[in-house]
């Protein structure tokens, strides 16, 4: 999962006790608007093979040249290829995001996220200690500019998009810094990825035993 591809609150969020429940949007601005470019391209692209398929099994003319001459055939076979790939592959991947829903409960120390699918459910459970700490990420998208307060893991998959709307105040962050006991930090630590204590611990050690 990316950094970028954060998770859009549905409803907003008030930092005013725990257990804090998050809902995101389970289809986003920027997957809804994809799966629209992308349908009637790949639409276009499935019709085109279909006709070329079609041509090829009712002319047998056509098929006897596509026998005859296997590298232009080849090339051809490339370069159909090459377009599905370049168009279904995007599609069947912004067509499954879209129906992916994280619902996010953080309670008793622990941040428990629960993804579900229309044929999957997955949960898993996150030390709200791990975190890094809470911070201000701002993101445009084809709606515009929204403001968000996120709470920052070094494993993408485990950071959280707390809140979103079109303005984040200084009080707003120092509610959700307040209520889960984090610090502010740079939105630039979305980004990075950032080598687990455990693992930072042992590499100097493996490092010697090599020497």
């Amino acid at each position: 999962m990316s950094r970028a591809a954060l998770d859009r609150n549905s409803t907003g969020t008030t930092f005013d006790c725990l257990p804090l429940k998050i809902s995101p949007s389970h289809l986003t601005e920027i997957g809804s608007s994809r799966i629209v470019l992308l349908v009637p391209i790949v639409v276009g692209l499935v019709v085109s093979l279909g006709g070329v398929a079609l041509a090829a099994v009712t002319e047998p003319s056509s098929l006897s040249v596509l026998v005859e001459r296997p590298l232009a055939t080849a090339q051809i076979a490339a370069g159909i290829a090459l377009s599905a790939a370049l168009f279904l592959i995007p599609a069947s991947r912004a067509v499954s995001r879209a129906w992916v829903r994280r619902e996010v409960v953080i309670a008793d120390g622990i941040v428990e996220i629960v993804r579900r699918t229309p044929l999957t459910h997955r949960r898993r459970s996150v030390p709200l200690a791990e975190y890094q700490g809470i911070a201000h990420h701002v993101r445009s998208s084809l709606s515009g500019v929204a403001h968000e307060i996120v709470l920052v893991h070094s494993e993408p998959s485990s950071t959280v998009t707390l809140m979103s709307a079109e303005r984040v105040t200084q009080a707003m962050l120092d509610e959700a810094k307040a209520l889960l006991g984090l610090p502010e930090i740079s939105a630039r630590a979305i980004y990075e990825r950032k080598v687990p204590p455990q693992r930072a611990l042992h590499a100097p050690a493996a490092q010697s035993a090599v020497a």
